[in-house]
């Protein structure tokens, strides 16, 4: 049965913001909320997305316990014997049952009042996320709350049990959940069995951590509600709770082969969120939506790939509904962010998704010769599109501006047959930054000299590859930071992106090599964090990270599919 580290991932189920989670000491649980509604101020010494520490007691002794987690059910258990077994009944009730101890919900932060109504159901105000918290107890077990914000349930026999939920505002509990824990757990144990079935084949010693791969991107699935207009993926349930504007292109990719239709939306979202001008946001919370950046234009590339998986038929009403907003993207960058050289260019380092890369050292605008690689490979898609959806004369415009962003990208992007960007005055930036290395995505396109002399800087010996993968700033730079975010660690996208265009341009052995090197780092512990030391492989930042997740499960698949020769 899988099991996984709940520092990293916490308890959830699809359609939930809900979460246990350990606390910073790794001796309880905390009962708390992915939803970024769960505002808190910053005078205050407490967060509002943590509601209560989970305590197990015996009369008057608190008992210490380490737990269990299942992608279904999470156990704790004591040195006395004593258990307790907390699952779903539903996206946004848990349920649990506790043998030979009581259970007691200790508060996070500060509540001001509670108060009990006919039904048994005890209710607490939560100003901090405006919602309202309710418990009620099971069969032979008493719902006490000594003090404002502690609720207790203790065992009339030998079992506790109980429920709570959070909802928008006091509400009946009609029909009292089935306390059931087993058959609860069962159904989501079922649930994301079906998944798991749906995997594609691994090489055998990726199996486990692709395993856990896909639970993480099905436990990160988060409600309808707000401006989440669509199932959603957020980029983690433990730090980064929402759905930033690129990791869900990455997402959708992984989900193809799971869910089809949950994989478009990832896409259709974003873009229910398109401003008049064609901008995407930056961020999508369930409580708001960030346009202040936005990030680059990989959707062309992505919806290309998905053809791929899913094929052209079973993919056109996908096509029919992003044709227009994929056009109106495109034309955004040009009339927004488009120079007298042809080249388009980023105002932050924000919106290339490499936020403080030393190629924006430089100053700003920068002529990202990755932006160019991105808006070549988006303008083809837009004529496979147009041709597929019968608009002749649209493919053919959409082909011919695709060729010339082409050669103004390999005649202004290039020096010594390597892209390097460029300030708007014409300056080169530094050569340090793998971001200049991800116009390789255009993989058979590019000159055989480009191609020789690039791939040359990423073999064994070269500049940027360690035993754990690609750095994103060389270690040999002078601005090489080991905690740098993207000033030195490994990242899962342009790791992927540079894998994906060596396939294209049949550099087969070096696609493999970075893929075994990545997925073997990642597979030490299947953390899945935001990214890894280059030097010693360690994770860095957020765990449980769903791109991490997903490009693991992308370069696993395809090693399996494409075995060294």
């Amino acid at each position: 049965m899988l099991t996984y580290n709940l520092h990293a991932i916490y308890f959830s189920v699809p359609d939930s913001f809900l979460t246990l989670k350990a606390n910073a000491s790794g001796n309880r649980l905390i009962y708390s909320t992915s939803a970024r509604k769960a505002m808190s101020e910053k005078w205050q010494s407490y967060w509002a997305s943590n509601f209560f520490e989970i305590e197990l007691f015996e009369q008057d002794s608190v008992l210490p316990y380490i737990w269990i987690a299942y992608p279904h059910r999470l156990e704790l258990h004591t040195a006395t014997g004593a258990d307790a077994t907390f699952t779903f009944a539903d996206p946004q009730t848990l349920i649990f049952e506790a043998h030979g101890c009581d259970v007691r919900f200790v508060p996070c932060k500060p509540y001001k009042a509670h108060y009990q109504t006919p039904d048994g159901v005890l209710n607490l105000v939560d100003t901090g996320t405006q919602y309202v918290h309710q418990f009620r107890p099971g069969p032979e077990t008493q719902l006490t709350a000594p003090v404002v914000g502690t609720i207790t349930f203790q065992r009339r026999e030998n079992i506790t049990h109980g429920a709570f939920r959070l909802v928008p505002h006091e509400t009946f509990w009609n029909g009292m959940p089935s306390i059931d824990v087993e058959a609860a757990a069962n159904i989501y144990a079922t649930q994301f069995n079906r998944w798991r079935e749906r995997l594609p084949a691994v090489p055998d010693h990726y199996q486990e951590t692709a395993e856990k791969a896909l639970f993480l991107l099905w436990n990160c699935q988060v409600p309808v509600e707000g401006y989440l207009t669509r199932r959603a993926i957020f980029s983690s349930k433990a730090a980064m709770n929402g759905v930033w504007s690129w990791d869900n292109c990455f997402h959708a990719l992984a989900l193809a082969d799971i869910d089809p239709e949950l994989a478009w939306e990832q896409l259709f979202l974003v873009f229910d969120h398109q401003a008049e001008n064609g901008v995407l946001p930056d961020v999508i919370h369930d409580s708001k939506v960030l346009y202040g950046y936005t990030k680059p234009p990989i959707y062309g590339w992505t919806i290309r790939k998905l053809i791929q998986m899913l094929g052209v038929e079973a993919s056109l009403p996908a096509l029919t509904r992003l044709y227009v907003p994929l056009c109106r993207l495109t034309e955004w960058w040009y009339r927004q962010r488009g120079t007298s050289s042809g080249m388009c260019c980023y105002y932050d380092g924000n919106d290339s998704g490499w936020d403080n890369a030393t190629v924006f050292d430089s100053g700003l605008p920068i002529e990202g010769v990755d932006l160019a690689a991105y808006l070549v490979l988006q303008m083809e898609t837009l004529a496979l599109m147009a041709e597929l959806l019968g608009r002749a004369a649209e493919a053919q415009d959409w082909q011919q501006r695709a060729q010339q962003q082409l050669a103004v990208l390999l005649t202004t992007g290039l020096q010594e047959n390597r892209f390097l960007s460029r300030t708007a005055s014409g300056e080169r930036v530094t050569p340090h930054s793998l971001l200049n290395y991800v116009p390789l995505l255009l993989g058979k396109r590019l000159p055989s000299s480009v191609l020789a002399t690039m791939k040359a800087d990423l073999q064994p010996g070269g500049p940027f590859l360690t035993p754990y993968g690609l750095a994103s700033e060389s270690p040999t730079s002078p601005a090489y930071t080991a905690d740098g975010y993207w000033r030195g660690p490994i990242w899962a996208p342009p790791t992927y992106l540079i894998v994906d265009g060596l396939v294209d341009a049949g550099e087969l052995e070096l696609a493999r090599l970075l893929a075994r090197r990545y997925c073997d780092m990642v597979a030490r512990d299947a953390t899945f964090y935001e990214n890894y030391d280059a030097l010693t492989g360690q994770g860095l930042r957020c765990p449980g990270i769903c791109w991490t997740a997903a490009v693991f499960l992308r370069l696993a698949i395809w090693l399996h599919r494409c075995p060294q020769e």
